[in-house]
């Protein structure tokens, strides 16, 4: 729960504009980008991308099942909807987290 919990205080941590700076500048470093545009136009496409939608996605888990299966076709026999839990996240919503972290992203 501490690794969802840091994830989302990153993804907070991301979309706050105050933040921009510092965001761009562990791009720059950790991604190894040598112009400010192109970290710029990294950060930019990573606040696309990061998001509060914690929820397993049912259909991107059936996607990977097929990627994998071509590798070991046993993985083909699994039921997605058997493995994929989503409970964590009715846990961070009822704990008052989730809400607390859409609060700080003016959500």
């Amino acid at each position: 729960m501490r690794l969802v919990k840091g994830v989302v205080e990153g993804v907070v941590f991301i979309q706050d504009p105050h933040n921009k700076r510092d965001v761009m500048e562990v791009l720059k470093k950790h991604l190894r980008l040598s112009t400010a545009q192109d970290a710029e136009t990294s950060y930019n496409s990573l606040r696309l991308v990061s998001s509060l939608d914690l929820a397993p996605d049912p259909e991107a888990w059936k996607n990977i099942q097929k990627f994998v299966s071509r590798v070991t076709p046993k993985v083909s026999q699994l039921d997605i909807q058997q493995i994929i839990n989503g409970s964590f996240v009715a846990t961070l919503e009822e704990n008052g987290f989730l809400p607390e972290a859409r609060k700080k992203l003016g959500m």
